[in-house]
Order: C-alpha cells, then sequence, then structure tokens
C-alpha cells in the first residue's frame, strides 16, 4: 500500500497546524476519512474533496499540481488540470495520438512537448 499522497496531505497538516480531525471538520469528512488518507487505506478523495482540501490547507498552485500528480499516478490517471486541458483542446488532442500513433518509432516527447509550448491552442 502506497501512503506518497497521505505523506503528502499529513506534511501539509503539519504545516497549517492542523489535526486530522480539524482538517476533517474543516473539509467536512469524518476523521476516519483523513486518517485513511494519511494511511495510504484510501487514495482516491473524489475532485471535491480534493478541492476543500486545497483551500483549507492554503495550497500554492505548485503544492496542488504536485497532489494532484501524486493522486494521478497512484490511481493509473491523468491529472485532473491536465486531462481538463487536454479535453478541452482538440487539437492537443490529435496530436498526442498523432505523436503516439507513428509507426515503429517511440515518440519524442522532448520534441512532441516543444512543439506544444510554440502553439497557440
Amino acid at each position: 500500500m502506497n501512503n506518497e499522497l497521505g505523506q503528502y496531505i499529513c506534511k501539509l497538516c503539519i504545516r497549517a497546524g492542523y489535526s486530522q480531525t480539524k482538517l476533517a471538520e474543516l473539509v467536512g469528512v469524518t476523521s476516519y476519512y483523513i486518517s485513511y488518507l494519511e494511511s495510504g487505506k484510501k487514495s482516491n478523495p473524489s475532485i471535491t474533496v480534493m478541492a476543500k482540501i486545497f483551500g483549507e490547507l492554503n495550497m500554492s498552485k505548485a503544492e496542488i499540481e504536485e497532489f494532484l500528480d501524486i493522486h494521478a499516478k497512484l490511481n493509473g490517471c491523468v491529472s485532473y488540470d491536465i486531462a481538463d486541458f487536454i479535453m478541452e483542446n482538440d487539437e492537443v488532442r490529435k496530436a498526442i495520438r498523432s505523436e503516439r500513433d507513428k509507426p515503429d518509432s517511440f515518440p519524442d516527447w522532448n520534441a512532441f512537448i516543444a512543439k506544444i509550448n510554440n502553439t497557440n491552442f
């Protein structure tokens, strides 16, 4: 059981001076729920719960992105913020699929990322 997400939440709670009970109260969940997150028994909070955690722990953009990346890795999915960007941009989806489907070659993701950075979507 991987508790990287739980360790991250615990670190942010300590910084904020919150106990599991206090964070649970502020987020609107039980202290057991926060305990399960921190112990790694639960690794997939809803986007609503995540948003409340972000706000109550006064997380920076970088901290939110790290949280989302940890969550995505643990749950085998793409980070919510990246998935939203991809789904809102037809050209990005087409470009990703085009790069993925190149015959007999492993996609050059660095070149792909550079191309995206130089394109207005």
